[in-house]
């Protein structure tokens, strides 16, 4: 059921996409806000690893995207779950 939903989820993208006419260009603001935030983050990225080595600030980094993720993972999970009635999950 579960693989249905994702399944037919991409298919209904692909659908969207294909028949959607070409994107105009994306303004010149957003572009530099951009690369003004990825230019921070290395920044930041190159300041952890002087005080940790390539291997450790992978895994850090990993953990701290695990914790962000974990709360919205969970509520996605459990409502597809909800879906399902005969589990029970209330």
């Amino acid at each position: 059921m579960i693989v249905f939903i994702i399944i037919a989820a991409v298919a209904l993208l692909t659908a969207v996409f294909v028949v959607m006419p070409d994107l105009p260009a994306t303004p010149e603001l957003l572009i530099s806000m951009q690369e003004a935030f990825n230019s921070i983050l290395l920044n930041a990225i190159q300041f952890i690893r002087y005080f940790l080595s390539p291997q450790l600030t992978f895994v850090v980094v990993m953990v701290i995207a695990a914790v962000f993720a974990s709360e919205p993972i969970y509520h996605g999970i459990m409502w597809i779950l909800r879906k399902i009635p005969v589990l029970g999950i209330k």
